[in-house]
This record gives structure tokens, sequence and C-alpha cells, in this order.
């Protein structure tokens, strides 16, 4: 039983380790906080400070910024998808409970409003393409942590170079491709379908605009 505890507490509560250094000195190692980890990491490697600072502010806000909107993003989808799910039993079986309620009755305006809150929340998902725009975050957010942790163990795409300074600018524009091709594909996402509700081919655009208005 004492274990059981012990692995829970280990696994979802305890937030720091200790990790013993080659000088002798410990350094205090947070679970699952990749910016405060690649700090660590960062301060170790042979660049000037600088470049440190660029990665700092432009690569860790860079990965910030996705975790937070894969946070937001999962928070609301999950939230009307819920409330689709739910109201979705709760109609059929409200229906069931009186056949022949007045249209009147709070019955008739209870079922009303649950069919309308289940409409609205099903039209927002799909609407703002919620599921799409939570991967996109959820995959960006990772490539972005790949790239970086490649880049502090010259593993990967940096294995040709002998020492960070020489790919650091490599490593930032390799960062800005990773965000710039998320924009493009929630651009994108956001242009396939036209006013008139079809489905657009996404081959058919560049940057967000039909080629037809890009070469008239």
């Amino acid at each position: 039983m004492i274990t059981i505890i012990n692995f829970f507490k280990n696994k979802f509560f305890k937030s720091k380790v200790k990790i013993q250094e080659n000088g002798g000195s410990t350094i205090d190692y947070k679970r699952k906080a990749f910016v405060t980890n690649y700090n660590l990491a960062l301060k170790t490697l042979d660049l000037s400070n600088q470049a440190k600072t660029i990665i700092v502010l432009r690569f860790l806000k860079l990965v910030e910024n996705f975790k937070k909107k894969k946070k937001r993003t999962s928070f609301f989808y999950n939230l009307f998808r819920l409330t689709v799910t739910l109201g979705s039993l709760m109609v059929p079986t409200l229906v069931t409970i009186d056949d022949e309620f007045k249209e009147r009755s709070p019955l008739f305006f209870l079922i009303l409003g649950i069919s309308l809150l289940v409409t609205v929340s099903n039209g927002i998902i799909e609407s703002f393409d919620l599921v799409k725009i939570y991967h996109n975050s959820i995959s960006t957010s990772e490539q972005l942590k790949k790239e970086g942790w490649n880049f502090i163990g010259l593993g990967g795409r940096y294995k040709k170079y002998n020492d960070h300074e020489s790919c650091f600018r490599f490593f930032l524009d390799e960062s800005e491709n990773i965000n710039h091709n998320a924009v493009l594909k929630t651009v994108i996402s956001g242009t396939t379908t036209s006013n008139s509700g079809t489905v657009v081919d996404s081959d058919s655009f560049s940057w967000g605009i039909p080629n037809e208005i890009i070469t008239s």
C-alpha cells in the first residue's frame, strides 16, 4: 500500500528532483517543465550571452505560446464536445418521460434549451475547426521541443556540427520554419471552406489565397 502511495506521489506531486553535477553542486530538475529545464541546459552551452538571450526571448516564447494555445483550445473543445454528448443523450431521455407534454410546460422549454445548446456547441466546434487547431498546437509544440533538445545535444540534423555556436543560426531558422508552417496550416484550414459551404481543395491555395486571384 505504501509503495503504491509513493508511486503516485512521485509521479504526480513531486515537482523537483536533485541532479548531481560534476562539480559536486546540485540543481533542481522540475518535472514536466520544459522552459525551466531548457534554461538549465542552455546555461551549460558554449554560446554567447547574446545567443542565449535570443533563444530565451524567441524560441522559448514560441514553445510557451503553443502550450497556452493548446490548453485554451483543449478547454473549449472538450467543453463543447461534452455539451453535445450529454445534450444528445438527455433530449431523447426527457422526451420519453412524457410523450404528451404540453408545449408551454417547463419540460418543453428545458428540452428546447438543451437542443439549442447542443446545436450552438456543435456549430462552434465546426465553425472554428477546434479539432484541427488543437492537434496542430500539439504537433507544433512537440516539434519545437524536439528541435530544441536536438540542438542542445547536437543530435539529429545537428550531428554534423562540432559546437553550438556554429549551428545557432541554423537552429533559429528551423524554429522559425516550424512556426511559419503552423501559421500556414491555420490560415489554410480557415479558408478551405467557401462562403457557399462547399469545400475547396487546399492545394489550390497559396498563403490562404486562391491561385486564380494571384494569377489574375
